[in-house]
């Protein structure tokens, strides 16, 4: 079973990066529950190894 972070600073970093990457607002990102902010953090990290990957490929 997977614990969550419940520290204010860390659900803080939670919600900056989604509300960064997909320009939702603090309320939305707020109603998210927990696992769901998890979940979007996760494809957000997967999206950026993509991107990354993409980057590396065009400077070769």
């Amino acid at each position: 079973m997977q614990s969550f972070d419940w520290r204010p600073e860390h659900v803080r970093r939670e919600i900056a990066v989604i509300a960064y990457h997909f320009h939702w607002s603090r309320a939305e990102c707020m109603g998210l529950s927990r696992r769901e902010r998890a979940a979007w953090i996760e494809e957000i990290k997967r999206i950026n190894k993509e991107i990354e990957k993409a980057m590396k490929g065009k400077s070769k």
